[in-house]
């Protein structure tokens, strides 16, 4: 009974959605330009941070671009992975490292520009969220994904509750830039769960970096170039 059950699980976790070709060549070259984009992304704005910045400005900005990179190195490195018990443990690796991109993002301006605003409350709450859905996705895998969607979306749009400040400090390209990746994040987590949608999979992963430009470029504008 014990190996029966034993092998169920194993079942339902090597149980991996399947892709045309087409499909998985779409998917891989989303990733490439990614990760690619992605690292050069941090790279540069890590220097921005270190020559024009304070050691806040730093932490944080280096606390951004770790949960960048590292979303969207974990995603290539699960989507690419054959099925394999090294592929599941990744799929856990790519589901918690969305919880720290949400809370990295949130953080460069929480604590540089809201900061007295609420902005040091904001990034409690906010990463003691992602570490409570960290938790929850590595210590239960596939058990409550539909509230860990929930949960991504909820974080996603937790800066709501700031915004009288965020419109009296924040410029308005930025707000803009910022409801603009939201809204990408969100229909791109509502795109998600129809997986019956051919090329569903390459379409969601460019949502995802369309969103991450917004939100990049948002945090570039005010933090380094808005006066």
């Amino acid at each position: 009974m014990r190996m029966a059950v034993q092998k169920d699980k194993q079942a339902e976790f090597f149980c991996f959605q399947d892709y045309s070709p087409a499909e998985r060549m779409a998917d891989r070259v989303v990733h490439y330009i990614g990760v690619s984009l992605g690292l050069a992304a941090a790279m540069w704005l890590l220097v921005q941070a270190v020559h024009h910045g304070g050691t806040i400005l730093v932490l944080s900005i280096t606390l951004y671009v770790f949960g960048l990179v590292g979303m969207l190195g974990s995603s290539a490195a699960y989507q690419l992975q054959q099925p394999s018990l090294l592929k599941e443990r990744l799929r856990r690796l790519d589901r918690a490292m969305i919880f720290v991109m949400i809370a990295g993002t949130y953080t460069p301006i929480s604590a540089n520009v809201l900061i007295g605003r609420g902005g040091i409350w904001l990034c409690v709450v906010i990463w003691s969220l992602a570490a409570a859905g960290i938790f929850m996705t590595l210590r239960y895998p596939r058990r409550f994904e539909r509230a860990m969607l929930a949960l991504y979306l909820a974080m996603g749009w937790m800066l709501l509750v700031l915004m009288h400040y965020c419109f009296a400090l924040l410029q308005p390209v930025v707000l803009a830039l910022i409801f603009a990746g939201g809204i990408a994040y969100s229909v791109g987590a509502a795109l998600h769960t129809y997986s019956k949608i051919k090329f569903y999979n390459p379409i969601w992963h460019t949502l995802i970096l369309i969103a991450a430009s917004c939100q990049y470029l948002a945090t570039y504008l005010q933090l380094f170039r808005v006066p």
